[in-house]
């Protein structure tokens, strides 16, 4: 992966065609393709900007040894396995502070006004060209791409099909990110077309490790989604941690194991118990119109007039008072 001359001419005007960008536009009419692209462009986000590789539930308390979560990947994932065996040629990928510095090394190399483009070209590009694989995604599908399971399940803490398909394939994707040389993207990150170059080559590396009948034609001329709808969960998305003025406190985090009526209503509690300043806050951080933050939209919701309800009946309560000590 240490050849870019081929990609140079890459940019960002023409990196996403018109006709992947109206693809990409009309996203949200399937909930599948976009609860992949969602996922799988939060972990490269995590990489790019924290230095960090996305392990799952052990994310709750941010302690786990990088080598821990990615040998335990390895072991799950027969691809990432492989990759790992090629990255010790060179790399002693089970030393923590080798690969910590090199994830460093990388995440710096990555200007901060392409952090995010990098990891939402990548999440592009997979998405077109996996659509059909994506839409028509089945538990068996993971099964065959893993060596237990239950066992994967247990490691994010979750059995959305679509969620673990981009757990997998963010854990691909990392692995060959390490496999980079620095000296390589050294030679390229002050280019103006460094996401598009960066983002392509791992694309091209990704999909060659991908069976053939996963990936799809070209787009037809304004070709959409098909609609699929799928379920709705009840999640804290990443950003409510990590806002810089109001973050939610990571206490309230889905803790490993916990279902999800027993995390809505732990949340519900904190809502109720919050100040009325801290719940005006927290408005600030919830977007209706993204699908993820609908279940957390709808019990904020909800509790705002449970308050609301209280609050008026405390008034009264209060009047009450003052007209019997009148």
């Amino acid at each position: 992966m240490n050849d870019y001359k081929d990609v140079q001419s890459l940019n960002c005007d023409s990196y996403l065609s018109d006709n992947e960008l109206h693809f990409l536009q009309k996203l949200p009419n399937n909930e599948a393709l976009l609860e992949y692209f969602h996922y799988l462009q939060e972990g490269l986000v995590s990489l790019f900007i924290r230095a960090k590789i996305s392990d799952g539930k052990y994310k709750i308390d941010g302690e786990t040894p990088v080598v821990v979560a990615l040998g335990i990947a390895g072991d799950v994932i027969p691809e990432v396995g492989n990759i790992f065996k090629g990255i010790g040629a060179y790399i002693e990928w089970k030393n923590e502070k080798e690969i910590q510095s090199k994830l460093n090394k990388i995440s710096q190399l990555v200007r901060d006004d392409q952090k995010n483009q990098v990891s939402e070209y990548i999440a592009s590009k997979l998405v077109v060209k996996r659509r059909t694989y994506l839409g028509n995604l089945k538990p068996s599908d993971i099964d065959a791409a893993v060596t237990n399971t239950e066992k994967l399940k247990l490691l994010f803490d979750d059995s959305n099909i679509y969620k673990l398909r981009a757990q997998i394939d963010l854990k691909i994707i990392e692995a060959l990110i390490l496999s980079e040389q620095v000296k390589d993207i050294q030679d390229i990150y002050v280019l103006p077309n460094f996401a598009e170059i960066f983002a392509d080559k791992i694309v091209r590396a990704f999909m060659g490790n991908v069976k053939l009948k996963e990936m799809d034609a070209p787009l037809d001329e304004r070709e959409e989604p098909t609609i699929q709808m799928i379920e709705k969960k009840f999640m804290l998305v990443e950003e409510y941690f990590t806002h810089d003025r109001y973050a939610l406190p990571l206490m309230i985090k889905k803790i490993s194991g916990e279902s999800e009526y027993d995390h809505q209503e732990r949340v519900r509690r904190f809502l109720m118990a919050c100040d009325d300043q801290r719940f005006t806050d927290i408005a600030f951080l919830i977007n209706p119109e993204n699908q993820f933050q609908q279940g957390f939209y709808k019990l904020y919701t909800e509790v705002t007039g449970v308050r609301g309800q209280q609050g008026r009946a405390s008034d009264k309560v209060a009047i009450s008072k003052r007209c019997c000590i009148q």
